[in-house]
């Protein structure tokens, strides 16, 4: 799982973007004069395929070519936002990079599985700092340009008239409580049997639910509660112990039921209708949505209006999606 967070870093990163020395570079674009060599790109087409555990990637050159158009457009776009952020005097500190770095590298065991982990994507550490880099600046523009932004209250409330059927209603819940026989073999299953059989008798026969729960629960996270486990919401496909539950009235008792867990006694103390949450309760999450739409958008504008303003030249066939002063 620790190997697994560093791909979903890398792939997660807005934008892709090398700058690699070499002599006499072949060219592929260049943004308001600044290079983007074939190297570049294809350094990030290597690391593409090498995520593809089908390897089909590879062999599909259609889909290679529509790759090198997609990874160019986000070469482009971090060579616009990196040019933006130095016209805004927007500095990335390398302690602010190392400090996502080690925790990375403190996401692994050892160094050594670090490395592996980076020899099995074929990058270096210098390839994973300069993203890391690369996503620094982004945040910062980012922060930037939403700095301003302040969502109404009828803004959130908006929002929530036009999303409270979809997003803002609470489904149908019980409180319920249980006696549990737990077993893990066939013997203990047997002894479990009994065992939940004799809790039914024992209610059967006017003892509290409570009570009998607190004798004879093997749950010890709730049998010195009575057996009471909380309130359990109504899922679309449910397993067996919330199917019985939901079919329960206040205070009807469950005839036994097996789960992977073991034998169990149901009963349901209350019981809440499915009902849309009231505006008051739900704003601030409201009113988070409409600032993430607005940050999204206000990223977006800014890429387009970048791209609008650029001169982004073309040296090959291999092009991105921006718009271009000169195709070169």
């Amino acid at each position: 799982m620790k190997k697994i967070s560093l791909t979903i870093l890398i792939i997660a990163l807005l934008f892709v973007f090398l700058t690699i020395g070499c002599s006499s570079p072949s060219l592929v674009a260049t943004v308001n004069g600044e290079d983007i060599t074939e190297k570049d790109l294809e350094m990030n087409i290597d690391f593409m395929t090498s995520q593809d555990a089908t390897g089909m990637l590879a062999q599909d050159e259609e889909r290679l070519d529509a790759a090198r158009s997609d990874i160019l457009d986000s070469l482009i776009i971090m060579r616009l936002v990196r040019q933006h952020a130095e016209g805004l005097d927007i500095e990335v500190l390398e302690e602010e990079v190392e400090q996502m770095y080690v925790r990375i590298v403190d996401s692994f065991d050892t160094e050594a599985q670090l490395e592996e982990a980076l020899a099995e994507r074929g990058i270096t550490q210098e390839f994973l700092k300069r993203e890391l880099k690369n996503q620094v600046i982004g945040d910062k523009v980012l922060e930037y340009i939403i700095e301003d932004i302040e969502v109404t209250e009828e803004q959130a409330r908006e929002f929530y008239e036009a999303n409270k059927g979809r997003m803002f209603v609470e489904a149908e819940k019980v409180k319920v409580s249980h006696i549990l026989a737990k077993f893990s073999d066939e013997e203990e299953r047997h002894k479990a049997i009994e065992k939940i059989e004799f809790a039914f008798s024992q209610i059967g026969e006017g003892k509290p639910f409570e009570e009998v729960a607190k004798e004879l629960s093997d749950d010890e996270d709730s049998s010195q509660n009575g057996g009471d486990i909380g309130y359990i919401r109504k899922a679309r496909f449910p397993d067996s112990f919330k199917q019985a539950a939901f079919e329960l009235e206040i205070g009807e008792l469950s005839e036994i039921i097996e789960t992977e867990s073991g034998f169990h006694i149901l009963t349901v103390t209350d019981r809440e209708k499915e009902h849309l949450k009231e505006f008051e309760l739900v704003k601030d999450v409201a009113a988070a949505y409409v600032e993430d739409q607005q940050s999204k958008q206000a990223w977006t504008d800014l890429i387009f209006h970048l791209i609008d303003e650029a001169e982004i030249v073309f040296h090959t066939d291999i092009k991105g999606t921006m718009v271009t002063a000169d195709q070169g």
